[in-house]
């Protein structure tokens, strides 16, 4: 049974019109909540009128109701209806309804025609459809929050559901939801893009939250390799990666993880159709990842098949956007009453930099807290100057202690455990100027910690993150325009806070020349890294290399030599695939001088060929394909190549039925058989046949075709009646005219 605590009165009103259009077939106008006269729809016909009024007093109760409805009275006098229907979120019994009646003695009102809260629902058992199209209703339920955490969830995912859970309300449907459906529909895999803060992890999510309520098992990842890793057949699951080609800059890890294995992935995903896939990036690093990749530009997402961007708004939407997070704040009355005073709620509505991420930090209280002045003022502020979002709080109302912690996050990955930030932020404390006494560590990091949770980072089973990816972008700024980086080098000690540092060191603006003057200070965080990382030994040999690249420095070819050095006497793995695909393609295509050049492409095209000839059996196909082409276009030995791969087919084609084990349509089986005899034949390869096994194969999918049964799939969300593209401050005027009041209801 629906309870209606998740819906706006906006949203109430539109599920009371609809099911009462269902239930008396006839068509209702509708005229929006405000000073509507005592009327939220209407139906005339032949001179009669009936009145349609939505009242969601949920958590208002009976009493404030039945107040209200006193006044009511005269309104409805006035208008003279015929009919006059009540419907509320309220749970009401015969005694309640029959004070109701007697609270409006000059209203035409029986008691069949008083919708309380159960009535409503009987409504909606027997209009089903109603209820689909309206899918806050149902997404925000008992029923679908239970079925959903039963449903079998993966390490982080749980997370996500969590937050996906506390967005339903504030969430307004919009034409994306649909289009989203469409691309998911044709191909399986959709790629959101746009702007930072226009929504797209927030479509994504609702997404996920739809397909969770239709027993769709749900894994949220970090790597292309995670999503093969449960892509299996037979069960329904949607995989949803976030940022997956990163939130500030395509970089070199993403670039060499992402192009060689997103494109078969794609295919996986296409021919399975209890596959679903949605990927989110912000627009300027999808467009930079077409331009570096050309594997991406021409397989993965030629003619932007599975993208689609997110951003536009009408008019009526932003409105929706801000009433519903306003409604569901925990602002306080005068706070709201500062945003409706003078209609100002028009001026952040139709302000050119209207962003749903600003909308949904500005109207949270803790932002609130943070701003210092006043809430209409922090508004226009940041409304006027964007980058202004995070400057006066980070400036004028965040601790010292709070400041650094927010500095140690930055210089982590995306999520980090608390004690590894725990030891950055000792370490910049320390690199600020305001190092922490061991003995009070412990104290002032959870004091800080405590400070910052809620509005700038949060926490899930000891792991941080930034709360609003933005707060990432402003203090990346921030390092660089204080002049903290030339510092916060001379103090990391892990690998993933020099490769932070790095990052920004490469992205400031300006860019200057580098000077030899400014490589020792790198060169010395570098050597201590090495010390400390004995485990990411290829991550630290690109990054010297990186760095000599960037100032002529031989120090770095030292570090970069004893990394090399290690490679040949250890040897690389199947782990290893996409760096050392990386470092080779690196080698041979930037500017090194003849001797660095000559020296390492040697090391590099030997390493690469014996993670071929070693580990084939262990690789899936993608990286054997990925290898190949490596060597052969980026190494500097054809005859060692050629050797590599005959050994690597000697190695894979016994054990090809591992590869083929999770195959579930004849498509993907064809589409691997091209490549594989397209490999064979271009390689000159007479080794053993895969011919006896691609039969067998082919055989059993052709027998489970004839068994499967007819499947239902995913059923998209009914969508809700196009709302007008433009409409006039009236019409929003009516929106926000009592929202003081209803946002308690």
């Amino acid at each position: 049974m629906h309870d209606f605590h998740d819906l706006s009165p906006l949203d109430f009103e539109e599920i009371v019109r609809d099911l009462l259009q269902a239930q008396l077939k006839i068509h209702l106008e509708s005229f929006g909540p405000g000073p509507d006269q005592g009327i939220d729809c209407r139906h005339s016909r032949n001179g009669k009128t009936l009145i349609v009024q939505a009242k969601h007093y949920y958590r208002s109760g009976f009493n404030k109701l039945l107040a209200q409805l006193k006044e009511e009275d005269a309104k409805v006098k006035k208008l003279a209806p015929q009919r006059y229907i009540l419907a509320t979120s309220v749970l009401l019994s015969p005694a309640k309804k029959a004070k109701i009646i007697a609270a409006m003695p000059s209203t035409p009102l029986a008691e069949g025609d008083i919708f309380g809260q159960s009535e409503l629902n009987n409504l909606l058992g027997r209009h089903s459809e109603v209820e689909k199209k309206h899918f806050k209703l149902w997404l925000g339920s008992t029923a679908i929050l239970e079925r959903i955490l039963q449903s079998g969830i993966y390490n982080r995912t749980e997370t996500e559901l969590a937050i996906i859970q506390a967005m339903v309300p504030r969430f307004v449907q919009n034409d994306s939801i649909e289009a989203a459906e469409k691309i998911l529909e044709a191909n399986g895999t959709l790629i959101i893009a746009g702007h930072p803060g226009v929504g797209k992890t927030t479509l994504a999510r609702m997404l996920v939250w739809l397909h969770a309520a239709q027993d769709w098992k749900i894994f949220a990842v970090d790597s292309i390799e995670e999503a093969f890793e449960i892509s299996n057949p037979g069960e329904k699951r949607l995989i949803l990666f976030d940022d997956f080609l990163g939130q500030v800059r395509l970089s070199a890890d993403h670039v060499r993880g992402i192009d060689q294995r997103l494109p078969p992935f794609l295919e996986r995903v296409k021919a399975n159709k209890d596959l679903r896939f949605i990927l989110t990036t912000r627009e300027y690093i999808l467009s930079q990842a077409e331009l570096l990749s050309k594997r991406l530009a021409s397989r993965a997402m030629s003619a932007n098949r599975y993208v689609l961007n997110v951003g536009i708004y009408t008019r009526v939407v932003r409105a929706r956007i801000l009433y519903n997070h306003l409604h569901f704040s925990g602002l306080s009355e005068a706070q709201i009453g500062e945003l409706l005073t003078d209609n100002f709620y028009l001026s952040i509505i139709d302000h050119k930099n209207f962003n749903p991420r600003l909308i949904e930090l500005l109207t949270s209280e803790e932002y609130a807290a943070f701003s210092g002045d006043g809430l209409r003022s922090a508004i226009e502020r940041v409304l006027n100057n964007p980058d202004e979002l995070w400057e006066q709080p980070y400036r004028d109302h965040i601790s010292a202690d709070g400041r650094a912690l927010m500095l140690a996050l930055l210089l982590r990955p995306l999520s980090t455990s608390l004690e590894q930030l725990r030891a950055s932020f000792a370490m910049v404390s320390l690199a600020v100027g305001e190092p922490i006494p061991r003995a009070q560590r412990q104290s002032r990091f959870a004091k800080a910690l405590k400070e910052l949770e809620g509005s700038v980072l949060q926490i899930f089973n000891q792991w941080v993150s930034f709360a609003n990816p933005g707060v990432r972008d402003f203090l990346q700024v921030i390092v660089v325009n204080d002049d903290l980086l030339p510092s916060l080098v001379e103090h990391v000690t892990e690998l993933a806070e020099l490769q932070q540092c790095w990052t920004m060191f490469i992205d400031r603006q300006p860019k200057p020349t580098p000077l030899q003057s400014d490589a020792p200070r790198w060169i010395e965080a570098l050597d201590r890294v090495t010390v400390t990382n004995t485990s990411d030994e290829f991550i630290l040999f690109e990054l010297a290399l990186d760095m000599h690249h960037h100032f002529g420095h031989d120090e770095f070819v030292r570090v970069a030599r004893e990394m090399g050095d290690n490679f040949r006497e250890t040897g690389l793995g199947g782990s290893n695939v996409r760096a050392a695909i990386y470092s080779l393609e690196m080698i041979s295509l930037r500017t090194f001088s003849s001797e660095v050049t000559a020296e390492f492409h040697s090391m590099l095209t030997e390493v690469t060929a014996g993670i071929l000839q070693n580990a084939a059996d262990e690789l899936p196909f993608e990286d054997i394909e990925a290898l190949d082409e490596a060597l052969f276009n980026f190494g500097s030995d054809p005859l060692l190549a050629r050797s590599a791969i005959h050994q690597a087919l000697d190695r894979f084609i016994p054990e090809i039925d591992n590869e083929m084990a999770d195959f579930a349509s004849l498509d993907e089986l064809e589409t691997f058989e091209t490549k594989l005899r397209g490999m064979i034949t271009r390689r000159g390869y007479a080794g053993a046949s895969p011919d006896s096994d691609l039969r067998y194969k082919r055989n059993r999918l052709i027998e489970d075709e004839d068994e499967r049964g007819p499947d239902e799939g995913y059923q998209p969300a009914k969508h809700t009646r196009r709302e007008p593209t433009d409409v006039s401050d009236g019409y929003i005027e009516s929106m926000f005219a009592e929202l003081s009041e209803t946002r308690h209801d």
